[in-house]
């Protein structure tokens, strides 16, 4: 029996420096597994980033020119109905009409009557038969009752090719509008072309409006008279207002100042879209993208991208107009960020079970080289071998 304690002490011996071994094993395992899950989900993170940025400046790039385009054509249409309007019939017969009184006067005599019309028209009460006479003639009634029909204009004026009132829907501030940048961008000399002029404010009715010019123009293609028309600048703001990317993605439409001119939680110009040092910095960018720290109703970085929105018929006066597509950062990111929690998660799950493999495996390795130890020994009868035999197991087990 002096083989067998000799055995079974040296098992002791055996599977506590199997033990540690062992553990030393799976602990390196771990950590060269947890070193290559950590490097592995780094990599991917930053890639990812990359990657999501990339495509979401791509996608937001894409709508942001698909948004202006459609503003720019809603302005098109709007300047194709005022042309339509321009070229009534009775619009310039009423023209013709008007212009014949300037036939016996020389340009000088002209000027001259129509400054002492605009002196008188300032002067008199809005019940004087003169503003009558022009306010309720017969192409004031129909302009009336054009605006009537189309709730988009908020006032209708006709000059003559002198710059003198024919017809209006509205008292305009006087009679004479050659000083007018309405007038001279659109008469041209005489050369004639649509204008549109930069936003300005209606006080009367509380809002904002565009103006436009079209010129009149007679069967000779000569101009005869401007048709001026203020109309509401929400009209063009309608591709906008249901636009949204995601949960936090929306469009707005900025002036070259930086200030909202729509904003579906904010009134035209009465807040800046972002810091303006910020706003020069993004119009900068040649690739038309920006993230911005100050945008309106800020909850973090936005991810902006910006198209212009261009009409030939712009005047120089005119303030630049850019849709802006906006979207918080981190929502750009939230599918990464999913990846790379669940790939954690799986790389632990690995880790672990990896390390217990080896610890089990290396529990086996050191039981089965005591049996085989006993096995070879001489002079142990089967029976004892068998019975060290199952010790051997059980203490392993444990």
């Amino acid at each position: 029996m002096d083989f067998i304690m000799k055995i079974l002490l040296g098992s002791k011996k055996i599977s506590r420096q199997k033990l540690r071994l062992k553990l030393k094993t799976a602990l390196s395992v771990s950590l060269a597994a947890a070193i290559f899950f950590a490097a592995l989900i780094i990599i991917i993170y930053f890639f990812g980033r990359g990657l999501l940025l990339e495509k979401g400046i791509e996608a937001q790039n894409e709508m942001a020119r698909t948004l202006a385009s459609s503003v720019e054509s809603s302005i098109e249409k709007q300047v194709e109905v005022l042309k339509l309007n321009a070229n009534n019939q009775f619009l310039i017969d009423a023209l013709k009409e008007n212009n014949l009184k300037y036939r016996p006067k020389g340009e000088k005599e002209i000027k001259r009557y129509l400054m002492d019309m605009d002196k008188r028209w300032i002067e008199v009460s809005d019940e004087h038969p003169f503003l009558k006479e022009y306010l309720d003639n017969k192409l004031s009634l129909d302009l009336r009752e054009l605006k009537g029909e189309d709730r988009k204009l908020i006032s209708i004026i006709v000059a003559d090719r002198f710059g003198g009132l024919v017809g209006a829907t509205t008292r305009p501030s006087g009679f004479y509008f050659f000083d007018k940048y309405w007038w001279l961008d659109s008469y041209a000399k005489g050369h004639g072309k649509i204008f549109i002029g930069a936003s300005e404010y209606d006080e009367q009715n509380e809002l904002w409006y565009l103006p436009f010019a079209v010129p009149v123009e007679d069967q000779a293609r000569s101009v005869i008279g401007i048709y001026q028309a203020n109309v509401n600048i929400n009209t063009f703001f309608k591709p906008l207002v249901n636009f949204k990317i995601g949960q936090t993605g929306n469009a707005v439409l900025v002036d070259d100042k930086a200030y909202l001119l729509y904003h579906r939680r904010a009134l035209p110009f009465t807040n800046k879209f972002c810091e303006y040092e910020e706003f020069q910095k993004t119009l900068q960018n040649s690739e038309k993208w920006g993230i911005l720290k100050s945008a309106y109703f800020n909850r973090g970085k936005k991810l902006v991208a910006y198209s212009e929105v261009s009409n030939e018929a712009f005047s120089e006066k005119k303030a630049d107009w850019y849709v802006f597509v906006q979207r918080d950062l981190n929502e750009i990111f939230v599918p990464l960020n999913k990846l790379v929690f669940l790939m954690f998660l799986i790389g632990m799950a690995l880790t672990v079970i990896l390390a217990l493999s080896v610890f089990i495996l290396s529990a086996q390795e050191s039981s089965d080289s005591i049996l085989q130890m006993i096995k070879d020994s001489p002079g142990a009868k089967p029976e004892e071998k068998n019975s060290i035999e199952r010790r051997i197991k059980n203490l392993f087990k444990r």
